[in-house]
């Protein structure tokens, strides 16, 4: 009975520790996703009052389809059919979100982003402004702080001086290079670019047969400012598919985790310095 007892009150506790260790993960949760839209961001007047209605709801924040005015033909993703998935990247550290466009008391910085992460462009000004010695709009973007495009679950929506935004227009191609190779793991796939003097580049995938099995890409580096994007000479720059990279210290790293995932030496090494060999591309 005794033990019995003491399997009970353990248990209890096991519960009690688990809900709270469950509401101390909202918690911080909240913290760095406030739900909401905060009452000072300014709303673009230009976007259609049911989304503005829709963003000003109280709870989780997020980016209704109302808020999409239509296709947009110089962002990365998917095409002109889903707007939704359509995004830019930020060209800059820490570059800074705000509740209004301009730089005055009243236009409180809602957080900072880092380099290489992706924002989703709802609404941009006309009219170009000169900040710092430096050319562009303000443009109004929902962010994550998932690292990827995901307006089911954005962190913000605010202004941002667009200067710090890369779109695949701004990208120029890449006469010279080095030669580095870059390689890592994403869930069940492998990836492996190899960069050459000319500025030309490789890009394998691999994943298991059913997914599509080996693919390769050989095309040009293109560069803007910070960032470094293989481009697919294949496909339109809606439709194609590669990472953005950033070069830091002679080392290349690659857009998961904002511009942060190194190179795997051994992966490289076990996987595809033989493959590469193979095919010729050295």
């Amino acid at each position: 009975m005794a033990a019995r007892i003491l399997s009970l009150t353990i248990l209890s506790l096991m519960i009690l520790c688990a809900a709270g260790c469950e509401d101390a993960n909202r918690s911080e949760k909240s913290k760095s996703m406030p739900p909401g839209v905060a009452a000072d961001v300014s709303l673009p007047g230009a976007l259609p009052e049911t989304c503005r209605s829709a963003l000003r709801e109280p709870g989780p924040l997020s980016v209704p389809e109302e808020c999409y005015t239509g296709p947009g033909k110089d962002f990365f993703g998917a095409g002109d059919e889903y707007p939704t998935q359509q995004y830019v990247y930020v060209n800059g550290a820490g570059v800074r979100l705000r509740a209004k466009p301009g730089l005055g008391s009243e236009a409180r910085v809602l957080t900072t982003m880092k380099l290489a992460s992706r924002v989703g462009v709802l609404y941009t000004r006309k009219d170009p402004v000169v900040i710092a010695g430096k050319t562009g709009r303000w443009a109004f973007v929902y962010f994550s702080e998932l690292g990827f495009n995901e307006p089911q679950e954005p962190s913000a929506v605010g202004w941002v001086f667009d200067y710090y935004l890369s779109r695949p227009s701004d990208f120029q191609p890449v006469q010279q290079y080095d030669e580095r190779v870059h390689a890592m793991g994403v869930v069940d796939s492998l990836y492996c670019l190899k960069t050459k003097a000319s500025g030309a580049y490789t890009f394998i995938t691999w994943t298991k047969p059913e997914f599509g099995g080996t693919t390769k890409v050989s095309g040009q580096l293109y560069r803007h400012r910070a960032l470094l994007w293989p481009r697919n000479p294949t496909g339109e720059s809606g439709e194609e598919f590669s990472w953005i990279y950033t070069d830091r210290s002679g080392e290349l790293y690659s857009e998961p985790f904002y511009g942060l995932q190194p190179s795997s030496r051994e992966l490289y090494e076990s996987r595809f310095a033989k493959m590469i060999d193979d095919e010729g591309v050295r």
